[in-house]
């Protein structure tokens, strides 16, 4: 076990018995998504839940993201004219009461 590993799992364990399911997932995911290629394999062994466990807490914060209006994802989901005119009905009325 590496370094990276090592500290994954002393924070899992410190912090497991205070999560439900859920919450272990989604923190595995966490930890995963920032470790890129290697994340899933990575805190799979450092945790011991399954790849499988880990890919669906990825797939459920891909999801929140959806919803933040800050996210890049957000604005790739929409079409152009979907994007334009959200904007045109967000920043209008902003940039009109900035202007008088």
């Amino acid at each position: 076990m590496d370094r990276v590993e090592q500290s994954i799992a002393r924070k899992y364990r410190a912090l497991g018995q205070l999560l439900d399911e859920r919450g272990r997932r989604l923190r595995a995911a966490v930890e995963a998504s920032e470790l890129g290629r290697r994340g899933i394999s990575l805190i799979a062994r450092a945790t011991g839940l399954s790849r499988n466990t880990i890919s669906r807490g990825l797939d459920e914060l891909a999801g929140n993201e959806r919803w933040d209006p800050h996210s890049p994802l957000r604005w790739t989901c929409k079409s152009t004219r979907q994007s334009a005119e959200l904007l045109h009905t967000t920043l209008l009325p902003f940039a009109s009461s900035r202007t008088h």
